[in-house]
């Protein structure tokens, strides 16, 4: 049992194409889980688990990319870090670079004009 057991883990941590999710998502997909359930949404679309490994599946799905981006109601793009292991800034790790101010009540911060260099830039 005790080898059955470390099996499952191990496959259910692999992107799996019967659609299940693995026992631990990468902190990317954890923090957007973690925003869109604090913005009041209960669905979240993540590519690498939504697509699947099939290749005719995953040909199926990559032709649809624009019903999935036109119809949804935000889309989280991560830029920052190496790999989905890194997180999102604002959530589970401090955003650093963006001067802030407070106004009675309010916060404001000075975002880039462009997300287009950090695109460029991103792995």
């Amino acid at each position: 049992m005790g080898n059955q057991r470390i099996t499952e883990v191990q496959a259910s941590q692999e992107v799996s194409d019967a659609g299940v999710l693995p026992i631990k998502t990468p902190q990317t997909v954890e923090d957007a889980i973690v925003v869109t359930l604090r913005l009041g949404y209960r669905y979240l679309w993540v590519d690498k688990y939504c697509t699947g490994l099939d290749e005719a599946h995953f040909h199926a799905q990559l032709k649809q990319m624009n019903l999935v981006y036109h119809n949804s109601v935000l889309t989280i793009i991560a830029l920052a870090g190496k790999d989905s292991s890194h997180g999102l800034p604002g959530v589970s790790r401090r955003r650093i670079g963006s001067p802030r101010v407070r106004i009675g009540s309010r916060n404001l911060a000075s975002l880039p004009l462009s997300i287009y260099p950090d695109l460029e830039t991103s792995v």
